[in-house]
């Protein structure tokens, strides 16, 4: 188990929580992936929030070693 800023959180529990990030700015998003740190590793960003950022949302979870997917 890993100790966090959210809390102990197991790997395996880390791996399976998927946190949606349903923001309207690159923002408002970021801010809620850094206040997360390494306690998430998995984010959905969702097709409104890529077409705002014009997909710089995806380069931005890349550059953060998330893994991420985009609906």
């Amino acid at each position: 188990m890993e100790k966090t800023q959210c809390g102990t959180i197991s790997s395996a529990v880390r791996e399976k929580l998927i946190v949606a990030l349903d923001y309207n700015t690159l923002g408002q998003a970021a801010a809620l992936v850094e206040q997360l740190g390494d306690s998430v590793t998995v984010y959905k960003a969702g097709l409104e929030i890529f077409l705002r950022t014009k997909g710089a949302i995806v380069d931005y979870l890349h550059g953060k070693t998330k893994k991420y997917f985009w609906i």
